[in-house]
């Protein structure tokens, strides 16, 4: 019977270490060099399967108000599903979080081993029963700054054979959270896109920054209306909303008018449909130029459109909700 020599099997040990570091410190750098990281985690998130031989990961972030970690990035899961678990030893997860501590579980639905680790952990079944997927083997560690503020969770699920997560992994995954930590804090007073322009609701502490970013994602995932999550979800006024979005655009902030009237020539140019597709509607007229309300001041002027149909040597934006535009085109220009 054929034997490997020592050195041979040493040899092979260091190659494959090697490699491995080498793989983790080139994913490391492309998460240093981007600013979404949302992005980059979905495009480096079969990468870092690969890499730790598991068939799926899970990155959470933390929402401090709600005290709840709740799902960034998912791979291998319906993506109009989010994740949404509480901070505490009812998930894996939540357990991590909450105790700031690394769980490598050889088998999840084994209550003994789950017992060694803490007698308090518990795995959440029911997001395996509302995905439909089976999870085996999970390795978890927090995402936590400098400062040891937690930030949030990455879980690797299930490894390629059938195995508990080895060391290497579990100290891989610590190095990946550790780089991961830096990309979040860099990001943290970050909202891009569409939440672009209600950052001045955090700063006014009416919404944190987490809780923003997640009604982003559901708002973007489910084709719903951001504004109206904010007001149903955070009773959060039309008013605080306006003066919000305006001072994001810096200019004037103008509440729903219901007696409103404009000049009959400015109308004439327009209709109903037409104002609801552009969002922007011209309300008043002067020497110096045409004012517009509009709910988002960089499009409606994107195209040069307002210059084009109205000959005004100057524009001036009044910003509003969405709501209140819907309100002052059904008086202007009724269905």
């Amino acid at each position: 019977m054929n034997q490997t020599h020592p050195a041979v099997a040493e040899s092979a040990d260091i190659a494959t270490r090697l490699a491995f570091a080498n793989q983790l410190q080139a994913l490391s750098n492309k998460i240093h060099a981007t600013r979404n990281l949302d992005e980059i985690m979905l495009d480096l998130a079969e990468d870092i399967c690969k890499l730790f031989a598991c068939e799926r990961l899970t990155l959470y972030a933390i929402s401090r108000e709600r005290n709840v970690l709740y799902s960034r990035v998912k791979t291998g899961i319906n993506s109009n599903k989010d994740l949404v678990l509480p901070l505490s030893c009812d998930s894996i997860a939540g357990f991590v979080a909450l105790k700031q501590q690394v769980a490598n579980i050889g088998n999840v639905y084994d209550a003994l081993q789950l017992s060694l680790i803490s007698p308090e952990l518990r795995f959440f079944a029911k997001v395996d029963q509302a995905l439909g997927f089976e999870t085996r083997q999970m390795l978890a560690a927090p995402i936590i700054d400098r400062d040891g503020q937690l930030l949030g969770v990455i879980q690797l699920l299930n490894t390629c054979n059938e195995l508990p997560f080895g060391m290497q992994a579990q100290q891989g995954l610590q190095q990946l959270c550790s780089t991961l930590a830096v990309a979040f804090a860099q990001r943290i007073g970050q909202v891009l896109g569409p939440g672009a322009c209600y950052r001045p609701l955090v700063d006014d502490g009416l919404i944190s920054q987490g809780d923003l970013e997640l009604l982003v994602r559901w708002a973007t995932r489910k084709g719903l209306v951001l504004e109206d999550l904010l007001r149903s979800e955070y009773q959060i006024s039309l008013a605080a909303i306006g003066k919000a979005v305006a001072r994001h655009f810096q200019v004037t902030y103008e509440p729903f008018i219901p007696n409103r009237n404009i000049p009959y020539k400015l109308r004439t140019k327009l209709n109903r449909e037409k104002v609801l597709q552009q969002q922007w509607l011209p309300i008043a007229e002067e020497r110096a130029g045409l004012t517009v309300l509009t709910t988002d001041p960089i499009q409606a002027n994107s195209d040069g459109l307002i210059q084009k149909t109205f000959a005004y040597p100057g524009i001036f934006f009044r910003v509003t909700t969405r709501q209140e535009f819907l309100q002052t085109v059904d008086t202007l220009f009724p269905a």
